[in-house]
């Protein structure tokens, strides 16, 4: 049988299954990595964890052969990671604990403290969703959170400066130390939003404020900022913006509530969770090491161009607008802003008197150059028309938009030199999916593997 699998679900498997603890546990034996045996037993268990997976593996005999071939897999790059002694080294729980620390620390919480979550299969997704929201409120309630108006202004009226001062930057199109553009590289998809450090704008008696309180500790203003700036750009809350900052410090306040339970419950030293913890450090040590393969992959110009030539499709663009939108709540207020410009009145002028969009003084928001996606109804209005015009009032999500085109965008093949950064980016994981490949054969044949396929197909799946 050969080995071979997607490394994004190698390295699903390897966090999701529980490593089994000894060399051989009962059931009929499927295969035999080394000294190790893959057996019936954590074959079923783990077949039937993964498939409440998103990507659930399929109840067929190819299906049944694949997924053996994952728990291979597994079993292959943990003998391999321990050879190294990587499985020792403390550098790992830095890259698991700190990135992943909330999520593990919930997850450990709901599998203990929640019955229906240690059998998923007998639950309906809603389901485990409300009953975790339900555990999660109780929490809040136990430790008896509470948020500081006072230091909610603060951090309001100290992030509201750099804030429009970003815009400002952006909407002139200056790159400054405290404003930039977060976007991605895939054309059609950009996303402006204004960055700057939180963590500078308060002295050292500031930090000291506290924001939230709760049974056993405190956030502080210091806690507050370095823990947005640690944030990804998009899910930051916007500088002056009350509401989202108050949401911010609630999270922050109930991560550490989770903290706190976690330890309370001594949670770190089950067995289960030592093991789950296992699966993960496995799972970061295997992602640390594909992305080396792929960072150390040589692309030569020769095979660049040859790619690129090969696969122009990948490298044109789509048609892409940049908008300038007023956004309200009703339809009557959007009815009466389109009658507002229809006589004459401009575009900017009504945005100050109705849009709801309060984090620029001008009243609107303007966007990167975005696809037809992003606001589908607006680019079917504007695409045909000249810039500047202004479209008509349109429903968007649970409110209304009216659209100026600012700019239009046709599309383009791009050239080799403009694209030449993804089409290396493509060849270096294309060989690094190779090296991986190979790896695995080289590991196949110095440990030696053996698959029992009559005892396979025989297996039977039981209905979960």
């Amino acid at each position: 049988m050969k080995l071979k699998i997607s490394f994004a679900a190698a390295m699903i498997v390897l966090f999701v299954l529980p490593m089994s603890a000894v060399s051989v546990s009962s059931g009929v034996e499927l295969a035999r990595v080394g000294d190790e045996v893959i057996t019936s037993e954590e074959f079923l268990e783990d077949f039937r964890i993964a498939s409440y997976d998103r990507l659930p593996p399929e109840r067929t005999q190819e299906g049944k052969k694949e997924f053996l071939d994952r728990l291979i897999y597994k079993h292959l790059l943990s003998r391999y990671f321990k050879s190294r002694g990587w499985d020792t080294l403390h550098v790992w729980d830095d890259l698991i604990i700190k990135p992943y620390e909330e999520s593990i620390y919930i997850q450990a919480l709901y599998q203990d403290a929640i019955p229906e979550v240690r059998e998923p299969w007998k639950t309906d997704a809603s389901g485990l969703v409300e009953l975790g929201r339900q555990f999660a409120d109780s929490l809040v309630t136990a430790y008896k959170l509470w948020v500081s108006n006072e230091a909610i202004t603060l951090l309001a009226e100290k992030s509201m400066v750099p804030e429009k001062e970003a815009l400002a930057r952006k909407e002139e199109g200056e790159e400054g130390t405290k404003a930039a553009h977060v976007h991605t590289d895939e054309p059609g998809h950009e996303h402006e939003r204004a960055v700057f450090s939180w963590s500078e704008l308060f002295t050292d008696e500031e930090k000291q404020v506290v924001v939230a309180t709760f049974l056993g500790g405190a956030v502080t203003v210091g806690d507050f900022a370095e823990g947005v700036d640690d944030m990804p750009a998009m899910v930051r809350p916007i500088g002056g913006d009350t509401e989202q900052i108050i949401v911010t410090a609630q999270h922050f306040g109930q991560q550490e509530i989770v903290r706190c339970e976690f330890e309370k419950r001594n949670l770190r030293d089950q067995d289960w969770f030592q093991k789950r913890m296992k699966n993960k450090r496995e799972s970061v040590m295997g992602t640390q090491m594909f992305v080396q393969m792929v960072d150390t992959s040589v692309v030569t110009e020769e095979e660049a161009r040859a790619f690129y030539e090969e696969h122009l499709d990948f490298y044109r663009t789509v048609p892409l607008i940049k908008l300038a939108t007023i956004i309200v709540g009703s339809e009557e207020i959007a009815r009466r802003i389109e009658e507002k410009i229809s006589e004459g009145e401009e575009f900017e002028s009504v945005a100050l008197d109705f849009s709801v969009y309060t984090a620029s003084e001008t009243g609107f928001d303007t966007t990167g150059l975005v696809g037809k996606d992003r606001y589908p109804a607006l680019f079917e209005a504007l695409w045909e028309k000249d810039v500047g015009t202004v479209s008509g009032a349109l429903p968007q999500g649970e409110g209304w938009i009216i659209g100026k085109l600012l700019v239009r965008q046709d599309p383009r093949l791009l050239s080799f030199e403009e694209a030449k950064p993804r089409v290396v980016s493509r060849l270096r994981q294309q060989k690094a999916d190779e090296a991986l490949e190979r790896l695995l054969e080289e590991l196949r044949t110095t440990v030696g593997v053996e698959t029992y396929p009559e005892a396979l197909e025989a297996l039977e799946l039981p209905e979960w």
